[in-house]
């Protein structure tokens, strides 16, 4: 009989977190990130997701340490620093989120991911300006990504320019006709 090693024991708790997540089982996934930190306290993907769940659950505080740890380990990592944002968000602290967004984005300046992330992150913290040159960004980079197209007609919606957000959607909806049902949940476009 074969005994795991470390490594696949932690990916096993890693994998298992992932899939309770996904069915909303959070308390049950964070249980399992942490018998993943047991294995390996260092480990830049269970911190990550660690910091992940406890936002979910309303623990910014716990989120933030967790998430920052993962920044210091891995600083170069976009993702991770995104997620740093968020929890520095949801605590108040905009001037520590905005400069998470900014390493991000400098990490990853041609993801088209990332930049929409980011323009997302700094939206929902009222840098609505600076949010639609993200979005702008995301399209350059990536004119099929939907998220960022959808963003877009969204901001020119917030701009009062409803031609501009149609014409957007309509291209969206062109481009992927399932995200049809999306548009017309919208109602006020």
């Amino acid at each position: 009989m074969s005994r795991d090693t470390p490594r696949q024991t932690l990916e096993q708790a890693r994998q298992r977190a992932l899939d309770l997540a996904r069915q909303g089982r959070i308390e049950q996934a964070l249980d399992s990130c942490i018998e993943a930190l047991s294995i390996e306290p260092d480990d830049v993907g269970s911190l990550r997701l660690s910091g992940e769940l406890q936002h979910r659950l309303g623990r910014s505080g716990a989120a933030r340490d967790a998430l920052s740890r993962a920044v210091q380990l891995d600083p170069d990592s976009a993702p991770v620093r995104l997620s740093l944002a968020r929890a520095l968000a949801s605590l108040g602290d905009t001037a520590g989120a905005a400069a998470q967004v900014e390493a991000a984005l400098a990490s990853a300046p041609d993801v088209a991911q990332i930049q929409n992330q980011a323009g997302e992150l700094l939206g929902n913290m009222g840098l609505t300006g600076r949010a639609e040159a993200l979005f702008r960004r995301a399209h350059e980079l990536d004119p099929l990504l939907p998220a960022a197209q959808f963003n877009l007609a969204m901001a020119a919606v917030g701009r009062d320019d409803a031609a501009r957000a149609l014409s957007l959607l309509q291209t969206l909806v062109g481009q992927r006709p399932d995200l049809a049902i999306g548009w017309l949940q919208l109602g006020g476009v």
